[in-house]
């Protein structure tokens, strides 16, 4: 249990990692799209494009770190008004739930992978199959903090809201 805690950790700090290099990217490319069309009236569609791919990667590894928090938006007004041990199989069932979710999202994450490998997108000139490997990735990733989760959940263990910050 404590290595799947512990690399459920680490993917949550490689996760804020590459959120946050994605950011950089989206905004250096957001900088250059205002100032080329406002003051040299250039339009760069490519860094348009890359924005676009880039939100999406920051989208998946955002839900990914909000999901090892516990911090998605949930409907618990029920769940908290129930006994103690109902709630906890509760949490269980959702969380078993969540797991399907996620594999069905990593299967057809790596089909779509693959069926998109061969198109380039018209202004960035990249495989798609590049900008869509975010659904398997982020998949695997919350896939493992849904473990680590259930475990935490069937052996009685709250695991605390936010028990991993970028710097230890």
């Amino acid at each position: 249990m404590d290595a799947l805690k512990k690399l459920s950790n680490v993917l949550d700090t490689m996760c804020i990692w590459i959120m946050s290099a994605c950011l950089l990217v989206m905004t250096v490319c957001l900088i250059f799209l205002i100032f080329g069309r406002n003051l040299f009236n250039i339009s760069f569609a490519s860094m348009e494009e890359i924005s676009r791919f880039t939100l999406v990667w920051v989208t998946f590894f955002g839900a990914c770190v909000a999901y090892k928090r516990n911090e998605h938006m949930a409907f618990d007004f029920l769940i908290v008004r129930m006994p103690q041990g109902v709630q906890r199989v509760v949490r269980i069932i959702r969380e078993l739930i969540l797991l399907a979710l996620v594999f069905i999202m990593i299967y057809y994450g790596v089909e779509l992978v693959h069926a998109n490998l061969g198109q380039i997108s018209l202004q960035a000139m990249i495989p798609v199959g590049y900008v869509y490997v975010v659904f398997p990735i982020t998949g695997a990733v919350m896939f493992v903090h849904g473990l680590s989760h259930l475990i935490c959940q069937a052996g009685g263990v709250e695991e605390p809201v936010m028990e991993k910050v970028l710097v230890d």
